[in-house]
């Protein structure tokens, strides 16, 4: 259930989140989609660009979960859920509903590594590329809202 339906559960919250707290806030929402933006282009890139096999590809371990045979690194589902979890981490307006990002993004990293769809490098390059992601989109927010928002 993590592996998928906490990364859905988890949009629809943020998504009621911040219509309900936010919605004026164009920094929030700069900053959120330009850094899923960022973050989904760098994995997309470097799993386009160098392969490495999935845990039971070799085979090691038990899978739990029927999947495609792809690159496994990074996480895709932990890139999607690490970059705005970071990203509220940093925005001081969103501190107190970044636990839930959090939590939700720490459930879900364990599931794909329990599911043997993920070996524990590909969820630590997910975490880096959604912090950097994350980075990014928050400098890049702050230049942008005055002018795109005005």
């Amino acid at each position: 259930m993590c592996a998928e339906y906490l990364i859905i559960l988890f949009f629809l919250v943020l998504l009621g989140y911040l219509l309900l707290r936010h919605r004026a806030n164009p920094q929030v929402w700069a900053a959120l989609i330009l850094s899923l933006a960022i973050g989904a282009a760098a994995a997309y890139l470097i799993r386009k660009g160098c392969y490495h096999p999935r845990p039971f590809a070799l085979p090691l371990g038990t899978n739990f979960l029927p999947h495609e045979w792809s690159s496994s690194f990074p996480s895709k589902h932990v890139t999607a859920i690490a970059t705005p979890a970071f990203s509220l981490c940093w925005l001081p307006a969103t501190r107190r509903f970044a636990w839930f990002a959090v939590v939700s993004m720490l459930l879900v990293a364990w599931s794909r590594i329990y599911l043997g769809v993920h070996w524990p490098m590909d969820i630590f390059g997910a975490f880096f590329i959604g912090l950097t992601a994350a980075w990014m989109g928050q400098a890049a927010a702050k230049k942008l809202p005055g002018k795109l928002f005005a």
